[in-house]
Formats: structure tokens, sequence, C-alpha cells
């Protein structure tokens, strides 16, 4: 998934899943791979499926009904709503919301979650370096600034 090599990715990914269908990490992971290889309806997919895994089914089902009703841009702007609600209680990471905004194409705001997360400490944030959904802000100064800061002295 790292280096980008999808497709060997999702059938790795697959098995893993097949065998531990409880493993939420999997789904994320696939879903993941499905983006980076262009397959968007497939990763949300997999996104919703890992979070029934980590038992938000109730958020699961409203944003499959929304991608069916609306498609899956607005369902993807639910998503990040509902993300942003949970963030003033803190419960949702400033990466997750960074990834939502990536989700829709917003740069700004993509960027400036990211920065959120780096000054809190978040420990996923090394993932940006690889995941394919940053790659429109890759280009951006404020990108390599932040990867930076998280250890990457290369890009």
């Amino acid at each position: 998934l790292c280096a980008r090599h999808y497709q060997p990715a999702i059938e790795q990914l697959e098995k893993v899943e097949d065998e531990n269908p409880e493993l939420a990490l999997g789904s994320w992971l696939l879903a993941a791979a499905y983006e980076g290889n262009g397959n968007s309806e497939r990763a949300f997919a997999w996104d919703l499926r890992a979070l029934s895994a980590e038992g938000d089914n109730a958020l699961a089902d409203r944003l499959s009904r929304v991608k069916r009703s609306n498609g899956l841009m607005a369902a993807n702007q639910l998503w990040l709503n509902e993300a942003l609600k949970a963030r003033r209680n803190r419960s949702e990471s400033a990466l997750t919301i960074a990834s939502l905004y990536a989700e829709l194409k917003n740069r700004q705001q993509t960027l400036a979650w990211l920065e959120k997360a780096v000054d809190e400490g978040e420990q996923m944030l090394s993932q940006i370096k690889y995941i394919g959904k940053y790659d429109f802000v890759r280009d951006d100064e404020r990108f390599q600034v932040i990867l930076k800061r998280i250890g990457f002295n290369e890009t």
C-alpha cells in the first residue's frame, strides 16, 4: 500500500479481511488501497465496513442511505459534518477531519486540519506521506512543511 502497488495490496488485504472480518484496520487499509486504485465506490464501501467493525453501525447506515439517494459526495459531506460535531467533544481526531476534507478535495481545510494534527501529536500522521488521498496537496509548500515537521526530510 505504501509503495503504491495497489492491486497486490488489495489482494493481500482481502485475504486478511476474510480471515479477520471483525478487524477494522483491514477494512480501513482496503479502503485506502481502493482509493489509491481510483475506485472511490469500493473505497467508500470498505470505509463503511470499518465503521461498522468499530461499532458505529448507525453512522454507517446513514452514510449508506445518503450515498444511495444523493451520491458519494453528499455522503462524504455528511460524514465530515458528523466528524466536526464529534470534534467539539474531542471525540474525533484532527487527522480524521483532514482525511474527510481530503475526500472532498478541499485543499485549504485539508492542510489546516493536517497542521492541527501535527500540533496535537497524532500518532498515525505518518500515513500522509504514503496515502493517495493526499496527492492533490503534495505540491503545496504547507504540505511539505508538515512532512518535515513529522520527520520526513525528503519528499
